[in-house]
């Protein structure tokens, strides 16, 4: 999150403890962007209900969008966050909520020099990519905070799928509107021919 945010990343590993709240400005395609970013710490449970939400403090079922991250080089964090993204579906209608994987770390992976066969972490790694894109029909992000490596084009991302969103719905509310001033049973207006 530092680095997306403040554009550094600091040498010593420091977990979020307690939610931050960023808000930043962004600009894409030539229209800007007022992001809030709450960067969570771990989550034992998503919130179920509204009273779970609110004992908790964060706005968490009420999301625009979710960037869901784990450690590359521990893919037992990636079990957390199916646990994690079940929930979120549990608890809201994510029709139109965007959602990102995002497997940050990649720095801490062993260099790839093409082996004659690829490891066990290797292959649980595609697995991981292949189960997020086609069963769960999400994006999945491979990114390194530490060398600032795709950090600032899945924000990028996440942007313009809200954005996308939110032009379908206007589209949708224009269209809606323009159909009920033709409706047949409406006697506010009167046509005479």
């Amino acid at each position: 999150m530092k680095q997306f945010t403040t554009n550094t990343f600091p040498e010593e590993y420091c977990s979020t403890v307690r939610p931050l709240v960023h808000t930043r400005t962004v600009m894409l395609d030539n229209r800007v962007y007022q992001l809030k970013i709450v960067d969570l710490p771990p989550l034992s449970s998503f919130p179920q209900n509204s009273l779970e939400e609110w004992t908790g403090g964060v706005s968490l079922r009420s999301a625009s969008a979710y960037i869901l991250v784990y450690d590359a080089s521990n893919l037992d964090s990636f079990q957390q966050l199916k646990t994690l993204k079940e929930q979120i579906y549990d608890s809201r209608d994510m029709h139109n909520v965007p959602v990102l994987v995002v497997a940050n770390k990649f720095d801490m992976l062993p260099s790839t020099s093409l082996p004659a066969q690829p490891s066990q972490e290797s292959r649980e790694r595609r697995d991981i990519c292949s189960m997020v894109r086609k069963q769960w029909k999400l994006t999945h992000v491979e990114c390194s905070a530490k060398f600032n490596w795709r950090i600032v084009s899945l924000f990028k991302e996440i942007t313009r799928l809200c954005d996308l969103i939110d032009m379908a719905h206007t589209k949708e509310s224009l269209h809606m509107s323009h159909m009920e001033s033709f409706h047949p049973l409406n006697r506010e207006k009167c046509a005479i021919s």
